[in-house]
């Protein structure tokens, strides 16, 4: 059950919140102390003790930024509740790339955005094929994780088991067209057997500054 906050412990909560949003991780200890002035790191972990007991974070022993900030924390402030969504590579907007799928980082998304019982992934985006969609080199896309799509449909389509790329999905019988978003780039035209869907773009995220 949560509690009251001191001012303090209001202000650090409401920074971790803010920092997760803006970048997508909570803040180091230290950071804590350079936000706040406080003088030791021992001070800071007093604070986040209390917010812990008091039911708006839960903290990961041994883990540097291992804060979660749980549903009061957000209900207090009266925002949306945030889940972190897993950056597991980079996705080509342009020539396809070898797909290289490994959790480097996490990005916020608001929980209302995503439908229950699907599953959801990040890329970050690579080039500027999808430019006339809006995707630009460095974005992140939200996919939703699945192996099927309709024609018209944005996807993450793996060609050869090895090379991914985002872009317009269309078959007709045997044959694919991964089309890009960009009137100086021409589609990629290849059999349906050698693409695999992995999932369909639900989301763009940009950050600005």
């Amino acid at each position: 059950m949560s509690e009251s906050l001191t001012p303090r412990q209001e202000a650090i909560l409401r920074f971790i919140i803010d920092h997760e949003k803006k970048v997508g991780y909570p803040p180091s200890i230290r950071e804590i102390c350079e936000r706040f002035g406080i003088a030791s790191p021992r001070g800071a972990v007093k604070h986040l003790e209390a917010l812990e007991k008091k039911g708006y974070i839960e903290r990961a022993k041994g883990i540097s930024r291992g804060i979660t900030v749980l549903a009061n924390a957000y209900d207090r402030f009266e925002l949306e509740r945030q889940v972190m969504i897993p950056v597991v590579g980079v996705i080509a907007a342009g020539e396809a790339l070898e797909a290289v799928e490994a959790v480097s980082e996490h990005v916020p998304v608001a929980e209302g955005f995503l439908k229950k019982g699907f599953e959801y992934y990040a890329l970050k985006v690579r080039g500027d094929s999808m430019v006339d969609e809006h995707i630009l080199h460095g974005d992140y896309v939200i996919m939703r994780k699945q192996n099927w799509a309709d024609n018209g449909d944005i996807v993450a389509a793996l060609i050869d088991n090895s090379y991914a790329t985002l872009k317009r999905y269309y078959r007709k019988e045997n044959m694919v067209t991964l089309k890009p978003a960009n009137a100086q780039m021409e589609p990629i035209l290849v059999e349906a057997n050698r693409v695999t869907i992995q999932g369909k773009l639900v989301g763009v995220i940009r950050w600005i500054g």
